[in-house]
């Protein structure tokens, strides 16, 4: 069965129609990559480094590929309308296809991936937090990220997070009486170097 050029014509109007959806997805995408890459992967990359900018840097650059091919595809299909003497519709559309086909399989290979440094992010993380804790009065990314995760999530404190901020940090070889830290009743994570 061929397709006519009545049935072209309503699938390339069909695909136009859509096109625009599809590119501005993309660019939310990219968009959402790089607000994931510049908060929660800059904390990441403290706990488990560099896996935290991999997934959002991946995903975007897929992403600004897509949106290329987006692009020419919608001018292929606007050029497709054309009367035909003035342009070969099957040439310019079927380097489209094809670049949509290898679009798709990027995709499909970038889902796997995400998924495969989802799972590997999940068992390093509770260690480099700890990591991360353990260098927070000597190390100052470690500080940095540490406060802006307690800043950001609220997760830390007995009546709230800004005890956080309070508590009093020590150094190795400096001697803590006991009885001071009962007496004040410092919250039970006490923070040690």
């Amino acid at each position: 069965m061929y397709l006519t050029w009545a049935s072209f014509n309503n699938i390339r109007m069909l695909m136009m129609a859509c096109m625009p959806i599809v590119i501005f997805y993309l660019i939310w995408l990219v968009n959402t990559s790089e607000s994931i890459r510049s908060e929660e992967g800059t904390l990441l990359d403290l706990v488990c480094w560099p896996d935290g900018n991999a997934i959002p840097v991946i995903i975007a650059c897929g992403s600004i590929i897509a949106v290329v091919i987006e692009l020419y595809g919608l001018y292929q299909l606007f050029k497709a309308g054309l009367p035909k003497r003035e342009y070969d519709v099957t040439n310019g559309l079927f380097y489209y296809v094809w670049a949509l086909i290898i679009m798709i399989i990027i995709f499909l290979a970038i889902m796997f991936y995400s998924g495969l440094q989802s799972t590997i992010l999940r068992a390093k993380i509770k260690g480099g937090i700890t990591k991360a804790m353990l260098r927070y009065s000597s190390h100052l990314p470690s500080k940095v990220a540490i406060d802006r995760l307690q800043t950001r999530f609220h997760c830390c404190g007995r009546v709230n997070f800004q005890e956080w901020f309070y508590i009093p940090w020590y150094s190795n070889g400096v001697h803590i009486d006991p009885k001071t830290l009962s007496v004040n009743k410092y919250v039970k994570v006490v923070k040690y170097m």
